[in-house]
Protein backbone atom coordinates (compact mmCIF):
# COMPACT_ATOMS: atom_id res chain seq x y z
CA UNK A 1 0.00 0.00 0.00
CA UNK A 2 1.30 3.37 -1.15
CA UNK A 3 1.86 6.38 0.96
CA UNK A 4 -1.49 7.67 -0.66
CA UNK A 5 -3.93 5.04 -0.17
CA UNK A 6 -2.90 4.94 3.30
CA UNK A 7 -3.88 8.70 3.47
CA UNK A 8 -7.04 7.95 2.27
CA UNK A 9 -8.17 4.74 4.22
CA UNK A 10 -7.08 6.84 7.43
CA UNK A 11 -9.24 9.91 6.06
CA UNK A 12 -12.23 7.50 5.34
CA UNK A 13 -11.81 5.73 9.25
CA UNK A 14 -11.47 8.93 10.69
CA UNK A 15 -14.77 10.38 8.68
CA UNK A 16 -16.90 6.94 9.77
CA UNK A 17 -15.90 7.60 13.59
CA UNK A 18 -16.99 11.48 13.29
CA UNK A 19 -20.41 10.72 11.79
CA UNK A 20 -23.62 10.25 13.82
CA UNK A 21 -24.88 7.59 12.10
CA UNK A 22 -25.05 6.28 8.78
CA UNK A 23 -26.81 3.57 6.52
CA UNK A 24 -25.13 1.59 3.42
CA UNK A 25 -26.58 -0.68 1.20
CA UNK A 26 -25.32 -2.62 -1.61
CA UNK A 27 -26.90 -3.67 -5.15
CA UNK A 28 -24.99 -5.78 -7.39
CA UNK A 29 -26.66 -5.68 -11.16
CA UNK A 30 -25.94 -7.97 -13.82
CA UNK A 31 -26.92 -11.77 -12.82
CA UNK A 32 -27.33 -13.73 -15.94
CA UNK A 33 -28.19 -16.73 -17.71
CA UNK A 34 -25.16 -18.78 -19.32
CA UNK A 35 -23.95 -18.67 -22.46
CA UNK A 36 -25.94 -21.21 -24.76
CA UNK A 37 -23.73 -23.79 -26.27
CA UNK A 38 -20.37 -26.13 -26.40
CA UNK A 39 -17.32 -23.95 -27.69
CA UNK A 40 -14.52 -23.66 -25.17
CA UNK A 41 -14.77 -19.91 -24.94
CA UNK A 42 -18.43 -19.98 -23.67
CA UNK A 43 -17.71 -22.73 -21.15
CA UNK A 44 -14.62 -20.43 -20.18
CA UNK A 45 -17.25 -17.69 -19.68
CA UNK A 46 -19.86 -19.19 -18.28
CA UNK A 47 -17.48 -20.89 -15.24
CA UNK A 48 -15.63 -17.19 -15.02
CA UNK A 49 -18.59 -15.43 -14.29
CA UNK A 50 -20.40 -18.02 -12.34
CA UNK A 51 -16.82 -17.95 -9.78
CA UNK A 52 -17.32 -14.82 -9.50
CA UNK A 53 -20.99 -14.67 -8.65
CA UNK A 54 -20.24 -16.96 -5.83
CA UNK A 55 -16.61 -15.36 -4.56
CA UNK A 56 -19.23 -11.77 -3.73
CA UNK A 57 -21.55 -13.52 -2.60
CA UNK A 58 -19.64 -15.74 -0.05
CA UNK A 59 -17.71 -12.17 0.55
CA UNK A 60 -20.85 -10.48 1.34
CA UNK A 61 -22.10 -13.29 3.92
CA UNK A 62 -19.11 -13.14 6.00
CA UNK A 63 -19.63 -9.72 6.91
CA UNK A 64 -23.21 -10.14 7.15
CA UNK A 65 -24.15 -7.41 4.33
CA UNK A 66 -27.30 -8.12 3.28
CA UNK A 67 -27.38 -7.32 -1.10
CA UNK A 68 -30.07 -6.88 -3.89
CA UNK A 69 -28.96 -8.99 -7.07
CA UNK A 70 -30.20 -7.47 -10.02
CA UNK A 71 -31.39 -10.54 -12.52
CA UNK A 72 -31.81 -9.83 -16.34
CA UNK A 73 -34.87 -12.06 -16.96
CA UNK A 74 -34.54 -12.77 -20.66
CA UNK A 75 -33.38 -17.15 -20.66
CA UNK A 76 -32.84 -17.01 -17.05
CA UNK A 77 -34.92 -19.73 -15.74
CA UNK A 78 -33.59 -21.75 -18.83
CA UNK A 79 -30.36 -21.00 -18.65
CA UNK A 80 -29.38 -19.83 -15.49
CA UNK A 81 -29.40 -23.16 -13.62
CA UNK A 82 -26.53 -22.73 -12.16
CA UNK A 83 -26.73 -18.95 -11.25
CA UNK A 84 -30.52 -19.91 -9.66
CA UNK A 85 -28.58 -22.63 -7.31
CA UNK A 86 -25.80 -19.71 -6.22
CA UNK A 87 -28.42 -17.41 -5.52
CA UNK A 88 -29.96 -19.35 -3.07
CA UNK A 89 -27.37 -21.27 -1.64
CA UNK A 90 -26.24 -18.00 -0.01
CA UNK A 91 -30.18 -16.92 0.55
CA UNK A 92 -30.18 -13.83 -1.45
CA UNK A 93 -33.00 -11.17 -2.62
CA UNK A 94 -33.19 -10.84 -6.15
CA UNK A 95 -35.02 -7.80 -8.22
CA UNK A 96 -36.18 -7.77 -12.00
CA UNK A 97 -33.37 -6.31 -14.02
CA UNK A 98 -34.95 -4.64 -17.79
CA UNK A 99 -35.82 -7.68 -19.94
CA UNK A 100 -33.10 -8.12 -22.07
CA UNK A 101 -30.64 -5.57 -20.51
CA UNK A 102 -29.97 -4.11 -24.45
CA UNK A 103 -29.62 -0.86 -26.30
CA UNK A 104 -32.17 0.19 -27.51
CA UNK A 105 -32.32 0.89 -31.62
CA UNK A 106 -31.08 4.43 -31.59
CA UNK A 107 -28.14 2.59 -29.70
CA UNK A 108 -28.07 4.79 -26.55
CA UNK A 109 -27.97 2.89 -23.32
CA UNK A 110 -31.47 3.05 -22.42
CA UNK A 111 -33.63 -0.52 -22.71
CA UNK A 112 -36.75 1.51 -22.16
CA UNK A 113 -37.09 5.02 -23.90
CA UNK A 114 -39.44 7.06 -24.92
CA UNK A 115 -40.33 5.38 -27.89
CA UNK A 116 -40.52 2.46 -26.25
CA UNK A 117 -43.93 0.01 -26.54
CA UNK A 118 -44.74 0.38 -22.87
CA UNK A 119 -47.77 -1.79 -23.10
CA UNK A 120 -45.68 -4.73 -24.24
CA UNK A 121 -42.59 -4.29 -22.34
CA UNK A 122 -45.14 -4.06 -19.06
CA UNK A 123 -46.42 -7.54 -20.07
CA UNK A 124 -42.81 -9.01 -20.51
CA UNK A 125 -41.81 -7.52 -17.32
CA UNK A 126 -45.10 -8.74 -15.62
CA UNK A 127 -44.75 -12.25 -17.33
CA UNK A 128 -41.42 -12.42 -15.89
CA UNK A 129 -42.61 -11.47 -12.36
CA UNK A 130 -45.14 -14.51 -11.90
CA UNK A 131 -42.15 -16.51 -13.51
CA UNK A 132 -39.64 -15.74 -11.23
CA UNK A 133 -41.96 -15.52 -7.84
CA UNK A 134 -42.58 -19.26 -8.78
CA UNK A 135 -39.18 -19.94 -8.40
CA UNK A 136 -37.55 -17.28 -5.75
CA UNK A 137 -40.56 -16.81 -3.73
CA UNK A 138 -40.39 -14.22 -1.25
CA UNK A 139 -36.58 -13.78 -2.10
CA UNK A 140 -37.88 -11.57 -5.26
CA UNK A 141 -38.68 -8.10 -4.13
CA UNK A 142 -41.31 -6.12 -5.29
CA UNK A 143 -38.31 -3.21 -6.74
CA UNK A 144 -37.53 -3.02 -10.20
CA UNK A 145 -34.09 -2.14 -11.72
CA UNK A 146 -34.16 -0.78 -15.26
CA UNK A 147 -30.74 -0.94 -17.04
CA UNK A 148 -28.65 1.62 -17.26
CA UNK A 149 -30.60 3.33 -14.49
CA UNK A 150 -32.77 4.19 -17.01
CA UNK A 151 -36.50 4.77 -17.50
CA UNK A 152 -39.06 6.57 -19.23
CA UNK A 153 -41.02 8.09 -16.67
CA UNK A 154 -44.14 6.51 -18.77
CA UNK A 155 -43.36 3.25 -18.19
CA UNK A 156 -41.87 3.92 -15.02
CA UNK A 157 -45.46 4.97 -13.31
CA UNK A 158 -47.12 1.55 -15.26
CA UNK A 159 -45.08 -0.48 -12.90
CA UNK A 160 -45.63 1.21 -9.77
CA UNK A 161 -49.10 0.86 -10.70
CA UNK A 162 -49.22 -3.08 -11.35
CA UNK A 163 -47.08 -4.68 -8.75
CA UNK A 164 -44.12 -3.27 -8.51
CA UNK A 165 -43.17 -0.91 -5.17
CA UNK A 166 -40.13 1.05 -6.56
CA UNK A 167 -37.71 1.11 -8.99
CA UNK A 168 -34.09 1.72 -8.22
CA UNK A 169 -32.22 4.12 -10.12
CA UNK A 170 -29.00 6.21 -9.75
CA UNK A 171 -29.48 9.19 -7.93
CA UNK A 172 -28.84 12.98 -10.18
CA UNK A 173 -27.27 15.27 -8.34
CA UNK A 174 -29.71 16.98 -5.97
CA UNK A 175 -31.62 13.50 -5.38
CA UNK A 176 -31.30 11.43 -2.36
CA UNK A 177 -34.01 8.88 -2.49
CA UNK A 178 -33.00 6.03 -0.41
CA UNK A 179 -33.56 3.21 -2.87
CA UNK A 180 -32.03 4.76 -6.00
CA UNK A 181 -27.95 3.29 -5.50
CA UNK A 182 -25.55 6.51 -5.34
CA UNK A 183 -21.99 5.45 -6.17
CA UNK A 184 -21.39 3.23 -8.87
CA UNK A 185 -17.71 1.50 -8.58
CA UNK A 186 -17.75 0.76 -12.11
CA UNK A 187 -15.51 3.34 -14.71
CA UNK A 188 -17.63 2.57 -17.72
CA UNK A 189 -15.61 3.85 -20.06
CA UNK A 190 -12.68 1.39 -19.15
CA UNK A 191 -15.24 -0.78 -18.40
CA UNK A 192 -13.41 -1.85 -14.87
CA UNK A 193 -13.76 -0.99 -11.19
CA UNK A 194 -12.56 2.53 -10.03
CA UNK A 195 -9.42 2.72 -8.17
CA UNK A 196 -9.91 2.28 -4.10
CA UNK A 197 -8.85 5.97 -4.07
CA UNK A 198 -11.79 7.15 -6.38
CA UNK A 199 -14.08 5.27 -4.54
CA UNK A 200 -13.38 5.87 -0.59
CA UNK A 201 -13.00 9.59 -1.61
CA UNK A 202 -16.60 9.46 -3.19
CA UNK A 203 -18.06 8.17 0.01
CA UNK A 204 -16.12 10.41 2.23
CA UNK A 205 -17.73 13.35 0.03
CA UNK A 206 -21.21 12.06 0.74
CA UNK A 207 -20.92 12.41 4.11
CA UNK A 208 -19.32 15.30 4.15
CA UNK A 209 -22.37 16.64 2.56
CA UNK A 210 -24.35 15.47 5.32
CA UNK A 211 -25.79 12.03 3.29
CA UNK A 212 -26.38 9.35 5.93
CA UNK A 213 -28.26 6.53 3.57
CA UNK A 214 -25.60 6.04 0.89
CA UNK A 215 -26.13 2.88 -1.99
CA UNK A 216 -23.55 1.18 -3.61
CA UNK A 217 -23.87 -0.34 -7.29
CA UNK A 218 -21.58 -3.15 -7.84
CA UNK A 219 -21.10 -5.28 -10.86
CA UNK A 220 -20.00 -8.84 -9.85
CA UNK A 221 -18.93 -9.79 -13.01
CA UNK A 222 -15.98 -7.32 -13.89
CA UNK A 223 -14.92 -7.75 -10.31
CA UNK A 224 -11.30 -9.42 -10.05
CA UNK A 225 -9.37 -11.08 -6.72
CA UNK A 226 -7.35 -7.18 -6.61
CA UNK A 227 -11.37 -5.66 -6.42
CA UNK A 228 -12.31 -8.44 -3.84
CA UNK A 229 -9.10 -7.42 -1.67
CA UNK A 230 -10.41 -3.51 -1.54
CA UNK A 231 -14.08 -4.95 -0.51
CA UNK A 232 -12.89 -6.88 2.22
CA UNK A 233 -10.89 -4.42 3.85
CA UNK A 234 -13.92 -1.75 3.12
CA UNK A 235 -16.06 -4.16 4.50
CA UNK A 236 -13.44 -4.63 7.19
CA UNK A 237 -13.08 -1.11 8.01
CA UNK A 238 -16.71 -0.52 7.80
CA UNK A 239 -17.43 -3.04 10.63
CA UNK A 240 -15.45 -1.30 13.09
CA UNK A 241 -18.00 1.56 13.88
CA UNK A 242 -20.94 0.67 15.34
CA UNK A 243 -22.90 3.92 14.24
CA UNK A 244 -22.87 2.17 10.47
CA UNK A 245 -25.17 -0.20 9.67
CA UNK A 246 -26.14 -2.25 6.22
CA UNK A 247 -29.76 -2.03 5.56
CA UNK A 248 -32.22 -3.59 3.10
CA UNK A 249 -34.08 -0.35 1.73
CA UNK A 250 -36.02 -2.36 -1.51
Amino acid sequence: MNTDDTAIWEEFNETLANAKELHFWWRDDDVQASKVGFSLSKLNSNLKYCSRLEKTLSLLQEYNIPAIYAVIPYNFLNYGKKQIKLLKKYHTFIALHGIMHKRNAADTANEFPDTCDNEKALQIICDYKIQFEKVFGNALLTSFVPPFNTINPTLEQMLLANGFSKVSKLNTPGENKPYHVDIDFMNWEIVKMKSPHDILTEIINRINQGQTVIGFNNHHRCINRENRTFFRQLFSTIAQHNNVNWIMPL
